[in-house]
């Protein structure tokens, strides 16, 4: 038997149909990949804001650039100041400008080279000086003979000539007697210091050869000496 289907009712409107897949929803998707799109972009505008130092917890590395040289600091060398010497106070650039004789205490001086008349322009020894009408040796006198008995025993070859020496004033008899005793008094001060009396002459010139020639105090003060002359080496 064969069975029909049922024809719809005259002016019955179709049934409606289901509508072709896609058509229909296309606004929604775009609505959504329009703002997933939004997203994306405020997430890559963020993270380009971000510090790009990695998460270590490490401090990050100093910079590359370097640092400019410190300038050397310039020193300026202040001379020292010269330095006195053992030698009665002198520096050392005073004690290599003296002649040899009176460099130091040790002062030997090396007279083989030397004439007698070139030991003598040395002057190594000095002069005694005494008061008005007095062959007495005073402090200074002393200590100045200390000083020429020293040198003498340095040099033990030497043999001195002692001359006893007055101002002008008194008589050139007077005159000649006291320059005798003070050369005499030198030459006694000598010995006690060790110097062999073989090694020492005395004369007295009295007034006869002043070593200043004027006629005042400071010159007479001058002439009252006693003078060690040098006469053998």
């Amino acid at each position: 038997m064969q069975i029909l289907s049922a024809a719809p009712a005259p002016g019955a409107s179709d049934p409606p149909r289901n509508p072709a897949p896609g058509v229909g929803r296309r606004r929604p998707f775009a609505m959504f990949a329009t703002g997933l799109l939004a997203a994306g972009c405020l997430v890559v505008v963020s993270c380009s804001s971000v510090s790009r130092v990695p998460a270590t917890g490490e401090t990050p590395p100093a910079s590359s650039e370097p640092e400019p040289a410190a300038e050397p600091e310039i020193v300026r060398e202040t001379p020292s100041p010269a330095t006195p010497s053992d030698s009665q106070g002198l520096t050392e650039e005073e004690i290599r400008a003296l002649p040899p004789e009176v460099d130091s205490g040790s002062d030997i001086l090396d007279i083989s080279a030397l004439s007698l008349e070139e030991l003598k322009a040395l002057a190594p020894l000095r002069d005694i000086g005494f008061d008005y009408d007095s062959a007495e040796l005073a402090s200074d006198a002393r200590a100045t003979l200390q000083e020429n008995a020293e040198w003498l025993s340095s040099h033990p070859e030497v043999r001195i000539l002692i001359e006893g020496h007055c101002d002008e004033r008194g008589t050139v008899e007077y005159n000649l007697a006291l320059g005798e005793e003070r050369a005499r008094v030198v030459r006694d001060y000598l010995g006690q210091l060790g110097i062999a009396g073989e090694r020492m002459r005395i004369i007295s010139y009295g007034k006869e050869f002043p070593l200043d020639p004027a006629h005042d105090e400071n010159a007479w003060r001058k002439n009252r000496r006693a003078h060690l002359e040098i006469i053998a080496k």
